[in-house]
């Protein structure tokens, strides 16, 4: 997935600016960009060994201490990415609620924290703690942000979104984004957010992976076919 994004993504930004100091180019094209791809963004690294990795629900290794020790250190470590976003947020006192702001990047986070304890342990309809208090942490920050271009944020979360309140709280959020342009192909997601509510409010079978899988098919796919709009995955 981290390939896939850097590959595929193209302009300006703080990150390209980073990216061309750590590896010593004063100008980055697509094919240099796609050569050095392992300096992608920590979280989506992250998130692209647990998906390149996972054992399958009820495979005997998916119980194993190894795998559970390995499922733990990305938790960890994605923890801890948080941890010192909060830090920096602290520090800095800054209150930016646009796309790129701390806040948004700390949902993001939440949101691969909260799909790898799903997907890995197979409890989409079943309350934790530390799944509550992510989810929790995910919406107030929906409720303070004024645009969130992270589809996967979207994706995850709308899974979580069983009141009409909360989600009108990630709609108000995804329409804010469209208008603004921080992300203009946003509106496949939101299609597919309202028809999943429908069919959980039908009572169908809906999880975590189904609706991502649906979603990240017609809407980030669709992304990646017409623009390079993938940064906005990160």
């Amino acid at each position: 997935m981290a390939r896939l994004g850097v590959s595929h993504w193209q302009g300006k930004t703080t990150f390209q600016k980073h990216l061309q100091k750590e590896v010593g180019f004063d100008c980055l094209v697509l094919d240099e960009i796609t050569k050095f791809s392992t300096f992608g963004h920590d979280v989506i690294n992250l998130l692209y060994k647990f998906c390149a990795h996972r054992a399958p629900m009820g495979h005997i290794h998916a119980h194993s201490e190894e795998y559970q020790s390995w499922l733990n250190s990305i938790e960890h470590k994605l923890l801890d990415i948080r941890a010192n976003l909060k830090h920096e947020e602290a520090e800095t006192g800054s209150t930016t609620t646009q796309s790129e702001s701390i806040l948004v990047k700390e949902l993001f986070i939440l949101a691969v924290l909260l799909y790898i304890e799903r997907t890995s342990n197979g409890t989409s309809d079943r309350p934790t703690i530390k799944n509550t208090e992510w989810t929790c942490a995910a919406f107030d920050i929906f409720s303070r942000i004024d645009s969130c271009n992270k589809p996967f944020a979207y994706v995850v979360f709308g899974c979580e979104a069983r009141t009409d309140q909360d989600r009108t709280i990630i709609l108000d959020v995804l329409d804010r984004t469209i208008e603004s342009k921080a992300n203009g192909l946003l509106h496949p997601l939101r299609d597919v957010m309202i028809k999943t509510w429908v069919h959980d409010d039908l009572k169908a079978t809906v999880t975590l992976t189904e609706m991502s899988a649906e979603a990240l098919c017609s809407s980030s796919c669709l992304i990646l076919s017409t623009s390079h709009s993938v940064k906005c995955l990160v």
